[in-house]
């Protein structure tokens, strides 16, 4: 049977955070089920697993020779 763990004892087991394993069962880069409303099991092998192949990435490059970002603002219609 499958090692299954709430997101607390996960977080705990893995050191890492109660949101962040939270974060990885809900968007299913581990195996999990939801048993309930509100609480989630997380299957161990799988963490594991995604911790074992994760690789790491370059962050994104910011230009910053081309000053301040023109943000365009939202208009909402008022019905």
């Amino acid at each position: 049977m499958a090692d299954m763990r709430d997101v607390n004892a996960t977080a705990k087991h893995f050191n890492i955070s109660a949101y962040y394993a939270r974060q990885l069962a809900l968007s299913g880069k581990v195996s999990a089920v939801r048993v309930g409303r509100s609480k989630i099991l997380i299957n161990q092998e799988s963490v594991e697993a995604y911790f074992n192949t994760a690789t790491l990435t370059e962050p994104a490059q910011i230009n910053y020779n081309k000053g301040v970002r023109q943000i365009n603002p939202v208009v909402s219609e008022v019905h």
